[in-house]
């Protein structure tokens, strides 16, 4: 009977691992779109590579910021997710929308992507408190747009978990603790600049339409990489 129990029960290590490796690959991902992120910034004029140098002159002090913002992005990732995907958007799939997953048909489709908007608006509305901007606004429905197609390709929250923490601790190191990163002009004004919100804006677009043809793509499945 324990046998027969224990061979019906759920791997908790395997659980754990398939969990670690979404999240390693939520930073991963999401790492390559800042990199493209900042790409553009340098290309655009509105990013000046040189200012990493001045706001970390040694490298403990760099290796001190990212310690620092790690901490932070970590609380703000798992509290945000576990709230806005894991209880929210769960709420609206099953209990408004009632959408069936694994039935690839419009009506279902759409139900999902209704669920995915009011989540994300809601999102937004929550971060305006702190910002009140529209660039912010955008910025972050676009955010909240690819955290819930993260969590509907992976069916984990890790996913987006890891990739909401990884664009926190990139953006936290690289801009919003580099004061000097646009020819010395203060964070406070930079980071309001419509351009700068505008790149975000799209590059985070395409990473979620990215993951949205994932998720359309019947051949290919994100368990096929981990």
């Amino acid at each position: 009977m324990i046998n027969q129990f224990s061979a019906q029960s759920p791997n908790v290590g395997m659980v754990l691992v398939k969990s670690l490796k979404l999240f390693l690959l939520g930073v991963a991902l999401i790492s390559i779109v800042f990199a493209v992120f900042i790409f553009l910034l340098v290309v655009g004029r509105f990013y000046v590579t040189a200012s990493i140098f001045q706001q970390y002159p040694t490298f403990q002090d760099f290796v001190m910021a990212v310690l620092a913002y790690t901490q932070g992005s970590l609380v703000t990732a798992f509290g945000e997710e576990l709230v806005f995907r894991g209880i929210i958007l769960f709420f609206l799939l099953w209990c408004i929308f009632h959408v069936e997953f694994g039935y690839l048909n419009r009506e279902n489709e759409l139900k999902k992507a209704l669920a995915a908007l009011w989540c994300s608006i809601l999102f937004a509305l929550a971060h305006l408190v702190a910002v009140p901007s529209a660039t912010e606004f955008l910025f972050t429905l676009t955010g909240g747009l690819l955290f819930a197609e993260a969590f509907y390709v992976s069916k984990n929250l890790f996913f987006p978990i890891g990739i909401h923490f990884g664009w926190n601790l990139l953006f936290g190191v690289f801009v919003t603790g580099n004061s000097h990163y646009l020819d010395g002009v203060g964070i406070s004004s930079a980071i309001l600049i419509p351009s700068t919100g505008i790149l975000q804006c799209i590059v985070i677009s395409l990473a979620a339409y990215g993951l949205y043809r994932v998720e359309r793509s019947q051949n290919a499945k994100i368990d096929s990489v981990l």
